[in-house]
């Protein structure tokens, strides 16, 4: 039987190792490799070392539905679609983002206490702010919309208020879940599209 291709293995090991980070549970190349039946010095060869399995992790982690938003946004922005953005909204918001937001507000928390991570925080989370300004210059260009405000400022609020909102309330009702959606896309809306009427 042929060795699947490396991309694949790697996909896999950044996939387990995601999820053991998920559920805080601890993570060796070890159990990785024993779990994926392969051997140790795969995953060494591969990723070097723990660090940089657990980094390829986290940036996988943090990087979890943000470019199926930005495919998302890219299919209802053309034709100013806001019940799109709001879909798309409650999906942010929704119980099944729970844990990437929690995992996310943790892996923040740790960040200051490795130089090296810290790193890959940063560069993640600027990739993100990047992705989110390209678009919205992208629309803005286009016409679509008119922002009032920063584009910078706005995507690095696009990054920021999900994971405000899982710190400050981890626990929310839907009807909570629904008013949050809702009052986000007012905002949006409202720095996005001025001559709302």
């Amino acid at each position: 039987m042929a060795r699947p291709p490396k991309a694949d293995y790697v996909n896999l090991m950044i996939k387990l190792v995601s999820k053991k980070l998920l559920n805080n549970e601890e993570v060796k190349i070890a159990d990785v490799a024993s779990e994926l039946q392969v051997s140790p010095a795969l995953v060494h060869f591969y990723f070097h070392d723990l660090k940089n399995l657990t980094d390829a992790a986290w940036q996988n982690i943090f990087m979890a539905f943000v470019n199926e938003d930005l495919d998302a946004v890219n299919e209802f922005a053309p034709g100013k679609d806001w019940d799109g953005v709001r879909n798309l909204i409650r999906a942010i918001f929704s119980a099944e983002r729970d844990d990437i937001h929690f995992s996310h507000a943790k892996a923040l928390t740790n960040r200051f206490n490795s130089e090296e991570f810290n790193t890959v925080v940063g560069e993640t989370h600027q990739a993100q702010i990047d992705s989110w300004k390209n678009l919205m210059e992208k629309y803005t260009q286009a016409g679509v919309v008119k922002p009032v405000v920063d584009t910078q400022a706005l995507a690095i609020l696009f990054i920021a208020v999900p994971l405000g909102v899982a710190l400050v309330k981890p626990e929310l009702t839907p009807g909570e879940r629904k008013n949050l959606s809702e009052a986000w896309l007012a905002m949006i809306r409202a720095v996005m599209d001025p001559d709302l009427s």
